[in-house]
């Protein structure tokens, strides 16, 4: 689970509960900015879960777990998967993180990015899809892809929380009717968020 919120100060934040996987944590200059990134290692490849760049643009990437596997289908498709792959302008969602990272000033440049861009997983079935939050001094949106659309979810109420499961299906829905993998999780960050906000912080 992941969260901005906008309160007394812009706060970011984020759990990593995963399998038993060789992490990496690492700073890097690149031109006008330092960027932070934390990644795991999946089938040889390193795939982000948080990162951040001295602009004040902050990325996060929760696991997804669909509800509906049929909503999910073209990304397991052979045929489709091999077609992304050969396709210099499709980008793979699992490590577009550090590319943002690395350019985006602010998260309206993220938006422009998604906006200008295709995105798949990669088709393996051992190797996890995921979901993700942006954010900067400002403000936070979900970027998913769901049944092969790009889908940006803006923050409602001055914060964003991201979990488990697909949150498309229920952008109409209020956060306390949502279910899925670690949906609870999801609705005791939205009450504590709530609760706190008059006062929340560190």
């Amino acid at each position: 689970t992941g969260f901005a919120t906008y309160y007394n100060e812009p706060l970011y934040g984020m759990n990593f509960d995963f399998l038993n996987v060789d992490l990496k944590f690492s700073i890097k200059k690149y031109n006008d900015r330092k960027v932070f990134m934390f990644q795991y290692k999946q089938k040889q490849i390193d795939i982000a879960v948080a990162g951040m760049n001295s602009f004040g643009v902050f990325a996060n990437y929760q696991v997804l777990i669909p509800n509906n596997i049929e909503d999910y289908h073209l990304f397991y498709e052979p045929t489709t998967a091999l077609k992304n792959l050969l396709n210099p302008k499709m980008k793979v969602f699992q490590t577009i993180m550090p590319k943002i990272l690395k350019t985006a000033n602010s998260v309206d440049d993220v938006k422009s990015y998604i906006k200008r861009n295709k995105f798949y997983f990669l088709p393996f079935k051992k190797i996890y899809k995921h979901h993700s939050l942006y954010a900067d001094q400002n403000e936070s949106f979900i970027f998913e892809l769901f049944n092969s659309n790009a889908v940006i979810l803006p923050m409602e109420n001055k914060y964003s929380v991201i979990s488990n499961f697909p949150h498309v299906p229920f952008k109409e829905t209020k956060y306390s009717e949502t279910y899925g993998f670690n949906s609870e999780a999801y609705k005791k960050a939205n009450d504590f968020i709530i609760e706190q906000r008059g006062y929340f912080n560190v």
